[in-house]
């Protein structure tokens, strides 16, 4: 696949998920950090959903889910959420 750069898709969204992740505990954190970062080697892994009706994919890690946009022509992965599993994740 190549090597894609992982960013957030603006300063504000990185603020609320640095902020996000501040609540979230030590191992989860650490494994949403990690599942973030492999994004740049593969925006496209087996447990990866792209989203009915919407242009934005979904990986589940823990508990929680990273929402994130591939740009394919400026090779980059944007981030644009984090949300704990629950029933208004998706809304």
């Amino acid at each position: 696949m190549g090597v894609y750069k992982v960013s957030y898709a603006s300063e504000r969204i990185q603020a609320e998920i640095e902020k996000f992740l501040e609540k979230v505990p030590r191992n989860y954190r650490e494994q949403i950090l990690n599942d973030i970062k492999k994004l740049g080697e593969n925006p496209r892994p087996p447990q990866a959903f792209k989203l009915v009706g919407r242009a934005i994919f979904r990986l589940r890690s823990g508990d929680y889910r990273i929402f994130y946009d591939i740009s394919e022509q400026k090779r980059e992965v944007l981030i644009i959420g984090l949300r704990r599993r629950n029933e208004r994740t998706y809304k």
